[in-house]
């Protein structure tokens, strides 16, 4: 294990750095889709946990990338103990950005197929992958994710900011004015 962190230390720390930073426009993506599924969606709370999720996502992204660099960059100089524990912590971190993931694939597919906001096609994606992230196949839908993130921002971008119209309610547009307010 040793030798292994010791000859790869800088493609593991360059691993880590590259995790971290993807944490950014994960974030973005989800403060785009709040903010786009608020403006077709006002009454929901779909926006915010999609924002949420995204929120999760990174920082797991984040706290994965630390314990990956912990151990690029310090595991020749642990104990063997240490070294064990962190190595089996950067194995299984992929714990901590999973369900973020799989909530930010759901609320985005629910949000889909609700609104519009996005293609039905990738909204009933999106559930699979959403599903599918706690199934054997976990490590596959995780990338799909990723993928299923590049698409939505696509579509997101193509589309542009959606407008929603006001409408006023057939009674309220009909009822007569109040005399007493109006002489008063």
């Amino acid at each position: 294990m040793f030798a292994h962190y010791a000859d790869n230390r800088t493609q593991g720390i360059v691993a880590a750095a590259l995790l971290a930073a993807s944490a950014v426009p994960l974030v973005a993506f989800a403060a785009t889709m709040r903010e786009r599924a608020r403006a077709v969606m006002p009454d929901s709370m779909l926006p915010s946990f999609v924002f949420g999720a995204g929120i999760v996502a990174a920082a797991g992204f984040v706290g994965a990338a630390g314990i990956h660099l912990a151990l690029s960059d310090y595991g020749r100089d642990l104990d063997v103990a240490a070294a064990q524990a962190l190595n089996t912590l950067d194995a299984d971190s992929f714990v901590l950005f999973t369900a973020g993931l799989s909530a930010l694939a759901l609320a985005g597919s629910l949000i889909a197929l609700r609104s519009g906001l996005l293609p039905g096609w990738l909204g009933w994606a999106g559930i699979v992958i959403a599903i599918a992230i706690f199934t054997p196949v976990g490590f596959f839908a995780a990338c799909a994710a990723g993928v299923w993130i590049i698409a939505s921002s696509i579509v997101l971008y193509l589309r542009g900011v959606p407008t929603r119209e006001v409408s006023v309610p057939v009674a309220a547009a009909r009822r007569e004015p109040d005399m007493e307010a109006v002489t008063s």
